[in-house]
């Protein structure tokens, strides 16, 4: 995307997302799996993950925020690694 745009003057940043503190899956919100899933062995963990209640350390959501907003106001491009750990996601 960011390649087709550059002629016309938009930038495009691909925003990978780290370990970030939300209550985004705190509300019974994480599907569960089928029973033929190759993940379903490890639910427990990937639940306990999703929630945050793995025991990592995540990033204060508006420490995350202003960090992004700053990127942006300041015509960053590209991909951004923002969050807690997002380096070991790539």
């Amino acid at each position: 995307m960011r390649l087709k745009l550059v002629p016309l003057g938009i930038s495009v940043i691909s925003l990978v997302t780290g370990a970030v503190t939300t209550n985004l899956m705190t509300n019974g919100s994480i599907p569960k799996l089928s029973d033929t899933s190759l993940f379903k062995l490890a639910e427990k963990e990937i639940t306990a993950l999703a929630r945050g209640e793995d025991g990592n350390p995540r990033m204060a959501v508006d420490t995350f925020a202003k960090k992004v907003v700053n990127n942006v106001l300041s015509s960053a491009r590209g991909k951004l690694w923002r969050g807690q750990i997002a380096l070991i996601i790539y």
